[in-house]
């Protein structure tokens, strides 16, 4: 993870894009964290007519798992994380979100969590070098997109990441304009 960050931080990391679908990208982080996951319910909602995203396969898997393992990490076991995504209309866009329903995640603590090294709860109470979402700001930036936080006290959270669906300009096959 401080590799990755150290790349991110540097400019030095650079997607490897390729078309792949989402909902295989999701499916397989899913079955990679089954034995993490499997003390709470997980409650996919993927629609079937989801665009195939121009993304590195591997980094956006690397940001699924560390989201949705602080989702694990931070609710109580029995409870449901929705993993989701839809395309935004009209933007070129489609958004990846990971709802918990756990403690939440202190107002003042918000603004914050995607800093390095930052901790919403510094007392140890849950493991972590506070990397993580620093690493799914960095990556989801790397492709274009945005990721954010919305979370109420005691209710839960949800981290929304949006995704350029195709690449910033068309590409080039090099005969130029007819």
């Amino acid at each position: 993870n401080r590799l990755d960050l150290s790349r991110i931080e540097g400019g030095a990391l650079r997607p490897d894009r390729d078309w792949h679908d989402l909902s295989d990208l999701v499916q397989h982080v899913l079955e990679q964290m089954e034995r993490q996951t499997e003390r709470h319910r997980i409650d996919v909602k993927l629609p079937d007519d989801l665009p195939l995203v121009w993304l590195d396969y591997v980094q956006i898997s690397q940001v699924m798992t560390n989201v949705i393992g602080n989702a694990v990490k931070y609710t109580p076991p029995g409870s449901t994380i929705e993993v989701a995504a839809t395309p935004v209309e009209g933007d070129g866009l489609v958004e990846l979100r990971v709802t918990d329903h756990g403690p939440g995640i202190p107002a003042a603590a918000l603004p914050h969590i995607f800093e390095t090294f930052y901790r919403a709860l510094p007392d140890g109470h849950v493991p972590g070098a506070g990397v993580g979402l620093a690493i799914c700001k960095g990556l989801v930036e790397a492709h274009g997109g945005t990721i954010a936080a919305e979370s109420r006290t005691r209710e839960g959270t949800t981290m929304r990441g949006r995704l350029p669906v195709g690449p910033a300009e068309p590409a080039s096959d090099g005969r130029g304009a007819a």
